[in-house]
């Protein structure tokens, strides 16, 4: 039987169901969690041909005034999902799916795999060229407060334990403090010169407000935020996202905040806390180093690059070369992104 190719807008098809089990996704893959990050802007492909399915959960970018269009998230690591490994049904699936894009004017696509399913494993050896990224950090989650402890490195746990003593970890209650948790963290932003993207929208923090999977928390001294993060909760593997500190940083706050998340992750049935990297994941990386505290060993996660329109992807990214010759050695996939259309 050929393929089909199924696309949802703010939604997936209800046949998406039928192939895949929930759970066993990751977060960046659930409707819910996607509409409240990205809104309606988000799409559903599913590729079958009855018996095996590809399933994509994608954001597109426009490219410039060129009218054309490029995908690459910068938020969660989910990447395509395939029922199968079966070679033949990906290479068909691709062809669709690349068909699909080039009618949607989507010339090219960096996808992030997640590193609890290891879905990059199937798609080796196809049309998307699976790549090495970066090393992350992924956290045990424990309901008990020894066996958590016992996951993180030996001077986190100190500071677990300061943290617990001087200051007092919270849930919050979003439809009294939102405002302030959110300026909080516009404030941290603003110290560390923060890209726009990260500020996100009123219309996002609405959405944070309402969705029960969205969890806000911090870390109090003396009626004062001084640490505060959101966890994206799932049943395969929490998030950890939004995180701010205070100008003025009390030993412990951080700490004891993650630890709080990990916990209560734990509690809602997920066994791993995502959080991510670092600038770039070396000991002297500030941020990289901090998240390293939580885990015995950082977990290494794939990109995927696929090539939609090779035409198109060529002439963009000569354009953006004869603009600025020193893109020609760029190693980065979307190299005219560094150019002509950042």
């Amino acid at each position: 039987m050929p393929v089909s190719v199924h696309v949802e807008t703010g939604r997936h098809t209800p046949l998406v169901a039928q192939f895949f089990e929930a759970a066993r996704l990751d977060a960046f893959h659930d409707a819910e969690i996607l509409s409240v990050v990205f809104g309606a802007e988000w799409r559903s492909v599913l590729v079958t041909d009855g018996t095996n399915a590809l399933l994509s959960a994608i954001v597109t970018a426009p490219i410039g005034t060129t009218g054309l269009r490029d995908i690459d998230p910068f938020l969660g690591y989910a990447g395509p999902v395939s029922t199968t490994a079966d070679k033949a049904f990906l290479a068909e699936a691709l062809v669709a799916y690349a068909e699909w894009c080039r009618g949607e004017r989507i010339v090219a696509e960096v996808a992030r795999f997640s590193p609890i399913l290891e879905n990059h494993r199937v798609f080796t050896g196809t049309a998307v060229d699976v790549v090495p990224a970066k090393e992350i950090v992924v956290a045990e989650c424990h309901d008990d407060e020894a066996a958590q402890l016992a996951t993180f490195s030996k001077s986190c746990r100190a500071s677990v334990k300061r943290g617990l003593r001087d200051h007092a970890f919270e849930v919050v209650d979003k439809n009294r403090d939102l405002d302030a948790v959110v300026d909080f963290y516009h404030r941290a932003l603003d110290r560390l010169e923060s890209e726009r993207r990260w500020y996100f929208s009123p219309e996002f923090f609405g959405r944070v407000q309402k969705s029960s999977r969205c969890v806000l928390y911090r870390a109090m001294n003396d009626g004062r935020m001084i640490s505060a993060a959101m966890a994206i909760h799932h049943s395969l593997a929490a998030y950890y996202f939004l995180a701010a500190n205070d100008a003025q940083q009390l030993q412990g706050a951080n700490e004891l905040v993650v630890y709080g998340i990990c916990r209560d992750a734990a509690a809602r049935g997920a066994q791993h806390l995502i959080m991510g990297g670092g600038h770039k994941p070396t000991p002297e990386d500030a941020l990289f180093r901090f998240k390293g505290k939580f885990a015995t060993d950082p977990t290494p996660f794939h990109i995927g690059r696929m090539v939609h329109d090779p035409v198109a992807l060529a002439a963009l990214k000569d354009a953006a070369v004869k603009a600025d010759p020193g893109l020609k050695e760029s190693r980065y996939f979307l190299s005219y992104r560094l150019g002509l259309y950042r």
